[in-house]
C-alpha cells in the first residue's frame, strides 16, 4: 500500500515538473512571436502556457503587453493585474500596468505604477523614462528632463530617453539641447 501511494505521488510530482515546463516553453515562444510580431499567435501560446500553470505571472505580464500591443489596453491592465495579484514584487509588471494607464490618459494610475516599479527596481531605467514621459504629458518639463536624465545615466544606450528628452527640450524651447539628443538618439539603436 505504501509502495503504490508512494508511486502515485512520483508520478503527480513528475507530471507536475512537466506542466511547468511545458508551460514555460509555451511562455517562451509566446515571447518569441511577441518579439517577431506574430501578436495573435503570442497571444495564443500564453494562453497555452496560463491554461498548464494558471499561478504563472510572466505569462500574465508577457501576454499583457502582447495585448496593449494590439491596443486592447483594457485586456492588458487585467493581465498586469493579475501578473500583480501574483507577484507583487514584480516591477516590471507595475511598470507596464503603468504604460497601458499612461495610453489611456490615466496619469494618476499611471504615476502611481512607475513609483512603485522604481521602489522596486530602482535601477529599471524605462520605468524613468516613461514616469518622464507623463511629466511631458502633464506639462512638468523641468521634472520629466531630470527623469530621463535618471534613465540615461542608468542605460547610457537608451535611444528612446534620448530621444523622449529631446521632446522635453524642445517644448521647453532650448532647441540646442534637443537637436543635440535627437542626433544621439539616431545614433543608437533602437529597442522595441
Amino acid at each position: 500500500m505504501k509502495r503504490h501511494l508512494l508511486i502515485h505521488l512520483v508520478l503527480a510530482l513528475a507530471v507536475s515538473v512537466a506542466f511547468f515546463f511545458v508551460a514555460k516553453s509555451y511562455n517562451n515562444r509566446g515571447f518569441v512571436h511577441r518579439k517577431l510580431g506574430n501578436l495573435d499567435q503570442a497571444i495564443a501560446d500564453y494562453d497555452v502556457a496560463i491554461g498548464l500553470n494558471p499561478n504563472n505571472a510572466k505569462a500574465y505580464n508577457n501576454r499583457g503587453v502582447a495585448y496593449r500591443k494590439k491596443g486592447d489596453l483594457d485586456r492588458a491592465i487585467a493581465d498586469y493585474n493579475e501578473a500583480i495579484r501574483l507577484d507583487p514584487e514584480d516591477a516590471k509588471a507595475y511598470h507596464n500596468r503603468g504604460y497601458a494607464y499612461w495610453k489611456k490618459g490615466d496619469l494618476v494610475r499611471a504615476m502611481a505604477d512607475y513609483n512603485t516599479a522604481i521602489r522596486l527596481a530602482p535601477q529599471f531605467s524605462e520605468a524613468f523614462r516613461d514616469r518622464g514621459l507623463a511629466y511631458v504629458t502633464e506639462g512638468k518639463l523641468e521634472r520629466a528632463i531630470a527623469e530621463f536624465d535618471k534613465a540615461i545615466r542608468l542605460d547610457p544606450t537608451s535611444a528612446e530617453a534620448y530621444y523622449d528628452r529631446s521632446v522635453a527640450y524642445r517644448q521647453k524651447g532650448d532647441l540646442q539641447k534637443a537637436d543635440a539628443d535627437l542626433a544621439t538618439s539616431k545614433q543608437l539603436p533602437y529597442k522595441p
